[in-house]
C-alpha cells in the first residue's frame, strides 16, 4: 500500500513560500464589511447620544478644581527653580 509523502509545515521547509498573497474568502469579505458597517452605526449612534452633553458648559466646580490645581503646579514649580538655584 503506498503512503503519502510527509507534510512538511512552512517552519521546517528550506523552500520560500511562493503561493502568493492571501486573498479573503467572498465569506471574509462581507463579514469584513458587516463589521465596518455595525461599527459606523455604533460610532452614529454614540455621537448622537453624546452630542447634548458635548456641548453642555463646563461645571463651575470643575473649573475651580482645574484652576487649583494650575496654581498649585506653579507653586511648586516656583519651589523647584528656587531650590534649583541655591545649590
Amino acid at each position: 500500500m503506498p503512503t503519502a509523502p510527509p507534510q512538511h509545515s512552512p517552519a521546517q521547509s528550506a523552500e520560500p513560500d511562493r503561493r502568493g498573497p492571501v486573498i479573503p474568502a467572498r465569506e471574509e469579505l462581507v463579514m469584513l464589511e458587516t463589521r465596518a458597517d455595525i461599527i459606523e452605526r455604533i460610532g452614529d449612534a454614540l455621537h448622537r447620544a453624546y452630542e447634548e452633553l458635548v456641548h453642555e458648559p463646563t461645571p463651575e466646580r470643575w473649573i475651580e478644581l482645574i484652576n487649583r490645581l494650575n496654581e498649585e503646579e506653579v507653586v511648586q514649580r516656583d519651589r523647584s527653580v528656587s531650590d534649583d538655584s541655591s545649590r
